[in-house]
């Protein structure tokens, strides 16, 4: 749930869930890699409180996939719930010479996020490793576009898929 005050001044509450989790592999006739479990230990990315000042024009707000929060002008981000990344614990079995390389991709790249006559945008998903495998954790930021004349209102409905493979 964020807090944000519209060009009115009206304080009005926003809450922007994204997330979810589709594991896909296939085995190789030489593959190192047995198996890829993907558990989410955080599968929501939140944006947390923001004001949305009068010189918002198609303004943003973006988590990187190691949690830190930015905005352009027009966006005033307050202390109050600094938003997060999704977060992943991703764990391969390895047949004991070690695992095959991985590629991770999230799908869409964009989606929707209506309430009302208004949607918000999340897109520009972005994936951090936190090492190779056969064991990481894999953060997934994404950047919430919020248009001119936003609404008070709940903008829900939009979801991610993370898909590991390997190899």
């Amino acid at each position: 749930m964020a807090t944000f005050f519209d060009k009115s001044g009206v304080m009005a509450k926003l809450a922007v869930m994204v997330g979810a989790c589709l594991v896909t592999w296939g085995p190789v006739a030489s593959a190192k890699t047995v198996g890829v479990t993907v558990t989410a230990t955080n599968a929501v990315i939140s944006f947390g409180s923001f004001a949305v000042l009068p010189s918002c024009a198609n303004c943003s707000i973006t988590i990187s996939p190691s949690g830190a929060r930015t905005a352009t002008a027009g966006i005033l981000l307050t202390s109050a719930n600094p938003g997060q990344a999704a977060s992943y614990s991703v764990v391969a079995t390895c047949n004991g010479q070690g695992c095959d390389p991985y590629t991770a991709a999230v799908t869409p790249t964009s989606a929707a996020l209506p309430a009302g006559a208004v949607s918000m945008t999340v897109g520009t998903f972005t994936l951090l490793p936190s090492g190779p495998l056969p064991n990481f954790t894999m953060g997934v930021g994404a950047t919430l576009t919020i248009p001119s004349s936003p609404s008070a209102g709940t903008y829900t409905g939009a979801s991610f898929m993370l898909t590991v493979n390997s190899p």
